[in-house]
Formats: C-alpha cells, structure tokens, sequence
C-alpha cells in the first residue's frame, strides 16, 4: 500500500517559484514490495564475442551488488537472492516465458510486512529437459 509523503525543498529549482524561499510537494512511497527482475546471457553472442564464464560471473556479482550504493531516502532497494537457469546448449532448451513461470512469488499472508513474508520457490516440473538450476539463493 502506498503512503504519501509531504517535502519541502529549501532551494528553489525553476524559474516560476525565483520568488518563493522554498517550495512543497508530496510523493508516494511503497513500504516494501516483492520484485522479480530477469536478465539473459545469449550463448551463441556469448561465443561470438568472447563472453566468457568469469565474465559472467562478474556479471552476477554485479547485479547481486548494484543496489548497495544506492540510498536514496526514497528508493533503498536490497536485493534479496538470485536464481541462475542454464541451458545445456547454446539453442536454447526452454522459451523465456516458460522459464519466468517456473518462478513461484507467492505471498505467505494477505497483508506484508517484509520480504521474510514471501516464499519464492522454483517449480521443476515446469522447466524442460536441457535446463539446470546452477544457482538458487531461496
């Protein structure tokens, strides 16, 4: 549920309000939510320009880390874990829209409180031959 916030700037930021000491505003902030992000490597990119396992692994540590620096009052966002689906070849074993629905976020109660009020978990039924979890941080 979103809360409204009231601000008041103590610098004037255009040219309509030069003659006022400070302005107001509101926003609105969500407390806390669940969001799922997706990110795909290509393997066949990948080979061609020489996208290699460490550089991939670089690239999880950066995303597992891009919010650390980011504590804007209004948006401190925490990532809470990853899961990491691999293809066993580089045609791909599964369509992405497939893979996301395997991704179960589901709330533990109607009204939430904190992320330790989801469960996350990965229906392996759902996900085709060919394809492994090498990395599930729920």
């Amino acid at each position: 549920m979103p809360v409204d916030v009231g601000i008041t700037r103590g610098s004037v930021t255009n040219e309509k309000d030069a003659d006022k000491e400070s302005t107001m505003g509101s926003f609105s902030k969500v407390r806390h939510a669940a969001f799922m992000g997706v990110c795909t490597v290509s393997a066949h990119l990948a080979e061609k320009t020489g996208f290699s396992e460490g550089d991939f692994a670089l690239l999880t540590d950066a995303i597992d880390n891009m919010f650390e620096e980011d504590r804007s009052y209004n948006r401190i966002l925490n990532m809470q874990g990853m899961v990491v689906l691999k293809h066993d070849d580089c045609l791909r074993s599964g369509k992405l829209h497939n893979l996301k629905k395997a991704i179960k976020v589901d709330q533990k109660k109607k009204y939430t409180e904190s992320f330790e009020d989801y469960e996350i978990s990965i229906d392996k039924k759902m996900l085709p031959e060919g394809i492994s979890i090498e990395r599930n941080d729920f």
